[in-house]
């Protein structure tokens, strides 16, 4: 990819170390304001080696659009780091989240991809790698901030000391489960159309995501 310049696509406050912030308001870490709504990206064409945006794709009316214009900024192989709510998470439903995805949304952008004329021909990615993230914690159980804080008075603080044990053993359940789903999901494998890998992460995302949802996934696209 060599060196340039890295955009950090609705970086808030929690900018990127070595990238230029981007997002919609003027708060600390953001060096360039842009609404991704309804302007194109402040920059020249192929002039940008990574794009990373954490969470900010489900929040827009038309991602079809902003993923031409981040391949419009992208130099040739520059590679675009997508992360975003899994569909089917609870986290994924919030109010203002407008779409909802899976890392198999992404391989429209793959040119051979039977569908690919849907997200516009000129546009074209290559998957490199997915990683998914189970969000499940255990140990937050313990923080004063989660329960003495939270409970509110001396009945609610020995009602959360009685089911304490309970929700360390059910969180801890879903901690193991989470660890298991990804760490099948996120094999070390070559990828490819027709890979191993891609197949088990589809047939995931088809078919048992209902039974044990992922929080976020992370796609890794290369401009070709």
């Amino acid at each position: 990819m060599g060196e340039g310049i890295r955009l950090d696509l609705g970086c808030g406050k929690a900018k990127r170390h070595g990238y230029v912030g981007v997002d919609i308001a003027r708060v600390d870490g953001v060096d360039v304001v842009c609404n991704f709504e309804a302007e194109n990206l402040p920059f020249e064409d192929n002039t940008i080696s990574h794009v990373y945006s954490s969470h900010l794709i489900e929040h827009l009316e038309n991602p079809t659009e902003f993923m031409r214009d981040i391949y419009r900024v992208l130099k040739p192989r520059g590679v675009a780091e997508i992360k975003a709510p899994f569909a089917g998470h609870p986290n994924s439903f919030q109010f203002d989240h407008k779409r909802f995805f899976k890392a198999r949304d992404f391989y429209f952008y793959e040119p051979e991809n039977e569908c690919h004329y849907y997200v516009g021909e000129q546009v074209k990615f290559k998957v490199m790698g997915v990683k998914y993230g189970h969000g499940y914690r255990v140990l937050h159980l313990l923080s004063p901030d989660f329960g003495p804080r939270k409970a509110g008075s001396m009945f609610g603080l020995v009602v959360y000391l009685i089911l304490l044990p309970w929700l360390l053993l059910f969180f801890a359940g879903l901690w193991i489960k989470g660890m298991i789903v990804q760490t099948i999901l996120n094999l070390d494998m070559p990828e490819g159309r027709r890979s191993p890998i891609r197949r088990i992460r589809e047939i995931y995302e088809c078919y048992l995501h209902t039974w044990f949802p992922l929080k976020e996934f992370t796609v890794f696209l290369e401009k070709v």
